[in-house]
């Protein structure tokens, strides 16, 4: 778990929120932070999330990015995801899928 929120930007990701005590904080990642590169990769969109839900916890990653417009680097220590956390995101199925889950869940969603 990377421990930040990011949304993107003409210039990059911009960072919008932050685990207290996460990963990313821990890192000297702050909020308002443009990220643009990943392990000397540029990176765009939701190809960060993709990223770091791929990378195996415990890895370190090299973070690029800006502050201030000055260049910033990071190393991100990935962490894993407290027991109690889970991760949902919206599908090109929406109401479907919506509906898929909450029958997973037992819930029939016809309320």
């Amino acid at each position: 778990d990377p421990g930040f929120r990011v949304r993107a930007v003409d210039q990059g990701l911009r960072v919008e929120w932050l685990a207290p005590g996460g990963a990313a904080e821990r890192a000297g990642i702050a909020c308002g932070d443009i990220l643009v590169a990943v392990d000397r990769q540029r990176i765009e969109g939701e190809a960060l999330e993709r990223l770091l839900r791929l990378e195996a916890d415990g890895r370190t990653l090299m973070v690029h990015g800006f502050r201030d417009d000055r260049l910033i680097r990071h190393e991100l220590r990935l962490d894993a995801a407290p027991p109690d956390t889970c991760w949902l995101q919206l599908d090109e199925q929406g109401r479907t899928g919506l509906k898929g889950g909450l029958n997973w869940l037992g819930d029939s969603g016809s309320d």
